[in-house]
């Protein structure tokens, strides 16, 4: 019996310094890779979003109202979607 718990402890034992591996390798992709990436990706979506919508400016049924609205609504989402990303990163 003292036999199987020790090597269960030993057992756990390796697998949480496994475990604090993987965990210390994700902190290090998320600080290097992902952290840096999501300004340069949110305003590449915001140009792309802008230059989609720059019909409604231009011509002659201006539409401000509309281009500013989907302007806001793009902002809205990456706001959204860089607070999910920043919560699944923290914990």
């Amino acid at each position: 019996m003292k036999k199987t718990i020790s090597l269960f402890a030993l057992l756990l034992l390796f697998s949480i310094e496994i475990q604090a591996q993987v965990t210390n390798v994700l902190n290090n992709f998320y600080t290097v890779w992902v952290k840096p990436a999501i300004p340069i990706i949110g305003g590449l979506v915001l140009i792309v979003g802008a230059l989609a919508n720059i019909g409604k400016v231009l011509g002659d049924s201006r539409d401000y109202r509309g281009f500013i609205t989907s302007i806001v609504l793009y902002l809205a989402v990456y706001f959204c979607l860089v607070g999910i990303v920043a919560f699944i990163m923290a914990g």
